[in-house]
């Protein structure tokens, strides 16, 4: 059975299409076809029901994905088996949340770049439903997010701590701050969708407490901004502000109401094959004092 074949099966089941799956590896539709026609002829089995316009994998196509997987990554091994570390090319790609890139969690790229100098490091940053979803497509090597048990399956961990999430505002304003009366108060949230957004609505709603006055933002840092010079609180994960801290510009706002928590993580896809690079990285992220980093003892 030829690896471009199964490349091809792989790519099919990756986009659920054949038209998208010829035009991601530059072939012609009746290639693809063809390539799975001969498959089906050799292993004579049916991978694929089309039923219309939809496609799905039969019951012996998923039991051979797994093979089709296992083999297309040990082909990608056999290819690094004689490569020198220093001379190995490719290109990590990292996917985080902002807050995660600024805490200092991702600054660590010193020593890996000594041992893999050819390699490319590629970050981008992103919302962790956004980054979860280029790492399921496998856009991206490995992600540092927001772990929602709902939505992460398919994924294997690679460390993960807990962090609270705390109401903050500039100590300088903090006189005509009405903590007892939270509706009163000017509130600067992140954007509407946000993961953090929707957990505070869930606090104000098992506590009855509805906001009069609130601003949306998307970025973080623009709205730490906004509380430099403006009458405000928002709500934020500790390690973010922790910096705003420690300079004893802002304080942390005890309002009495239950404490809450958020889940980080990084994650890799549990069916991607980890280049030597990869595994290396992870390594390094495993060694790393993250919970120090992010769980910082503010007083």
């Amino acid at each position: 059975m030829e690896l471009r074949n199964i490349i091809t099966f792989l790519q099919i089941v990756k986009y659920n299409s054949f038209t998208k799956a010829a035009e991601n590896i530059g072939y012609a539709q009746s290639t693809v076809t063809m390539q799975i026609q001969q498959m089906e002829e050799e292993l004579n089995v049916k991978l694929f029901d089309r039923i219309g316009k939809s496609i799905f994998l039969t019951s012996y196509g998923e039991k051979f994905l797994s093979l089709a997987r296992e083999m297309y990554n040990l082909s990608l091994e056999m290819n690094y088996l004689n490569k020198d570390l220093k001379n190995m090319e490719g290109t990590l790609r990292i996917g985080t949340i902002e807050s995660l890139f600024y805490s200092g969690v991702m600054h660590e790229f010193s020593e890996f770049m000594q041992e893999f100098p050819k390699v490319e490091i590629s970050i981008r940053t992103g919302s962790s439903f956004e980054l979860y979803n280029e790492l399921s497509k496998n856009n991206l090597d490995i992600v540092f997010g927001i772990s929602d048990p709902n939505n992460i399956t398919d994924f294997e961990e690679v460390f993960s701590t807990q962090t609270d999430l705390v109401f903050m505002a500039n100590k300088k304003y903090i006189d005509n701050i009405d903590i007892n009366n939270l509706y009163n108060n000017l509130f600067v949230l992140t954007e509407e969708e946000s993961y953090y957004n929707k957990k505070l609505k869930n606090l104000f709603v098992k506590n009855d407490i509805i906001l009069n006055k609130k601003i949306h933002m998307q970025n973080i840092y623009a709205i730490l901004d906004f509380l430099e010079y403006n009458e405000a609180i928002t709500f934020l994960p500790k390690y973010v502000v922790r910096k705003y801290i420690e300079d004893k510009n802002f304080i942390i706002l005890d309002t009495k109401l239950p404490k809450i928590n958020v889940k980080l993580s990084a994650n890799i896809n549990k069916e991607k094959w980890k280049s030597p690079f990869l595994k290396y990285y992870i390594n390094l992220v495993k060694q790393l004092d993250v919970k120090s980093i992010i769980l910082c003892k503010l007083i």
